[in-house]
């Protein structure tokens, strides 16, 4: 699958399973940027660890989540499809993504 319909597939996935966990709608108030991931470094594990975890279908499917406390719509998700494919997906406010904001630079995610 190229990737552009792959992203558009995971960024309809994120979208639902942000409506399932925080029954809310993200519609166009967020972007969602996707990456996929080769491995995940163990100085970033204790961090993913604290985030909430859920599966859908046994091993078919894991996850993990979480959301900004300050700003809602920004949201991270680490996805594993079948412990083979991973991707990391994160959820951003249009208004905090406006290159324009006046607010402080948000932290990049290695």
């Amino acid at each position: 699958m190229p990737a552009r319909g792959r992203n558009s597939v995971l960024d309809r996935t994120v979208r639902g399973l942000y409506f399932h966990h925080f029954d809310e709608i993200l519609g166009r108030r967020a972007l969602c940027k996707v990456a996929p991931l080769a491995r995940i470094s163990k100085e970033i594990v204790p961090f993913i660890n604290m985030m909430s975890f859920a599966s859908v279908g046994g091993d078919a499917f894991w996850y993990r989540y979480s959301r900004a406390a300050d700003s809602p719509l920004d949201s991270l998700w680490i996805l594993l499809f079948y412990q083979q494919y991973l991707v990391m997906v994160e959820t951003r406010s249009r208004s905090r993504s406006n290159p324009k904001s006046n607010g402080p630079p948000s932290a990049a995610v290695d």
